[in-house]
C-alpha cells in the first residue's frame, strides 16, 4: 500500500547562519529527543516498508544549501539517545545507542526554483523501515521520525519553513 506523510519545520524567527553538520529545526533548545514524527508510515499492520520517494519544499528562493534528512524508527513512548536531542542550529550526532533504531538517510542536493520556494526530490530511493518487535529490541509498533541536517553551510531567512513528504510502500499483510 502506497502511503504519504509530511513533517513541517518552521525554523526560529532569527537568521542564524547553520554550518556543515547542523540540525534544522523548530527551537533553539531541545525540546525533544523524538524527531518530528512521518505520522502512517510506520504504523502499518506488519510495521515496514520502504520509503519510495522523498521531496522538500523550503520557503524562500534560490536555496542551494545540501540538506540530508536521518530517520529513525522508534517505538511508542521510546526517544532517541541524549547526544541526539534535537535543537536548531545544534550539531548532528547519530549516538551508538540508537544503532537498533536508525534506518538510515536521504540527502537533498538538486534543487529547483519555484515562486517564493525552492524544491527537492528524490526519487530513487529504497530505504526500508521495520517496527521494532520484529527486529526483536523494541516493544511496541514502530514510529518513522526524521531529524534533518544542513549539509553545507547557509544562512537561512527567519522563520524559514522547510516541508519535507516522504512516500512509502508499506506491507499490510
Amino acid at each position: 500500500m502506497i502511503r504519504l506523510a509530511t513533517i513541517n519545520i518552521t525554523r526560529p524567527g532569527d537568521t542564524t547562519a547553520y554550518t556543515i553538520g547542523d540540525r534544522i529545526f523548530t527551537a533553539a533548545t531541545g525540546i525533544t529527543t523524538a524527531g518530528a514524527v512521518f505520522a502512517n508510515l510506520g504504523e502499518t499492520m506488519f510495521g515496514n516498508g520502504y520509503v519510495t520517494k522523498a521531496k522538500i519544499f523550503v520557503s524562500g528562493t534560490a536555496f542551494t544549501a545540501s540538506l540530508r534528512l536521518h530517520l529513525y524508527t522508534l517505538a511508542s513512548g521510546e526517544t532517541l539517545a541524549t547526544g541526539t536531542t534535537v535543537a536548531d542550529n545544534a550539531a548532528m550526532g547519530v549516538a551508538l545507542a540508537d544503532f537498533a533504531k536508525y534506518e538510515g538517510y536521504i540527502d537533498f542536493t538538486t534543487w529547483v526554483n519555484g515562486t517564493n520556494c525552492s524544491f527537492s526530490i528524490v526519487d530513487d530511493i529504497r530505504l526500508c523501515f521495520q517496527r521494532g518487535t520484529l527486529r526483536g529490541e523494541l516493544a511496541n509498533a514502530g514510529t518513522l521520525v526524521g531529524i534533518l541536517e544542513a549539509r553545507t553551510g547557509f544562512t537561512p531567512t527567519s522563520g524559514q519553513t522547510f516541508q519535507v513528504e516522504l512516500m512509502s510502500d508499506a506491507y499490510e499483510g
